[in-house]
């Protein structure tokens, strides 16, 4: 037998059907960035704690998200860099001079390529460098480039305007072997010539032949 507190105590308890704990709404993290935005939402558990998966994903979106804002920072301060660097150069260098058109088809007269003239200029050269010079199978090259350029620096002296100068040298061993060599070229022939030089001592010899193509 039950009296009147009772029963209002018994009317107030809630069903079975009821929660005692009122539900929450759906909490949402939303994260967005320059590459990818997505919506997370954890569901409370029956405990009403949030589900361990729904922090594992949180935490590795906000990982995910430190490291493409250091990328974007680090790209536009790259950026940033090289702009500075391309205002900071020196512009005050000289523009190149423009000169106008001379219309010359032939050269000056007494300033032409001649090979007499150039092959005494590439005697001379050979005969001051190699008089005592012994061959080297491992100096044999740079020998021939400096060759080159000593060839090239001396034919320049004798100020042929307008011309352009490819200098060719070959050196090898002496051991009594035969060598042939040729060169085809397409030129004007009234105003364009070569000279060849050949030279010889005990144990080397060289071929250095010169070019000068008029320059119209």
């Amino acid at each position: 037998m039950t009296n009147g507190n009772e029963e209002d105590t018994v009317a107030n308890l809630p069903t079975p059907t009821e929660s005692l704990v009122p539900p929450k709404s759906p909490r949402k993290v939303s994260i967005a960035s320059n590459v990818f935005a997505r919506r997370i939402s954890t569901q409370p558990s029956e405990d009403g704690a949030a589900s361990s998966s729904g922090k594992m994903d949180l935490s590795a979106l906000m990982r995910r998200r430190s490291t493409f804002k250091g990328l974007a920072q680090s790209i536009t301060n790259a950026i940033a860099i090289r702009r500075l660097t391309k205002a900071s150069v020196d512009l005050s260098q000289k523009p190149k001079q423009k000169l106008e058109n001379t219309y010359k088809m032939n050269p000056d007269e007494g300033k032409g390529f001649y090979p007499d003239r150039m092959r005494k200029a590439i005697t001379e050269v050979l005969e001051t460098n190699l008089d005592e010079v012994t061959y080297s199978a491992k100096n044999a090259g740079i020998l021939a480039e400096n060759l080159t350029e000593m060839i090239k620096s001396r034919i320049k002296l004798l100020k042929l305007d307008r011309y352009k100068i490819v200098c060719n040298v070959i050196l090898g061993q002496c051991l009594e072997q035969g060598l042939e060599s040729a060169s085809r070229c397409v030129w004007d022939q009234k105003v364009d010539n070569y000279a060849c030089v050949t030279y010889k001592n005990k144990t080397l010899f060289v071929v250095a032949t010169v070019y000068g193509i008029y320059f119209e």
